[in-house]
């Protein structure tokens, strides 16, 4: 017997097994283009670190970020 799960379960089931919080959160942000807003460090650090990793894997770049 197949289960269905609508898309936006199946997307995050995927995310949840194959990306960190972060990550799961930037790749759904961008899917269904609503940012929420970053609440604290450890969420700004978090999604920067998911952007620059993105970069780097998808387009062999390397984002440096300067304070």
């Amino acid at each position: 017997m197949t289960s269905k799960l609508a898309p936006k379960e199946s997307l995050e089931r995927y995310l949840g097994a194959n990306y960190d919080s972060h990550e799961a959160v930037l790749v759904k942000n961008i899917i269904f283009n609503s940012f929420d807003k970053i609440s604290n460090l450890d969420d700004l650090l978090g999604r920067i670190t998911a952007v620059s990793k993105f970069s780097h894997n998808l387009l062999g770049k390397v984002i440096l970020f300067e304070a």
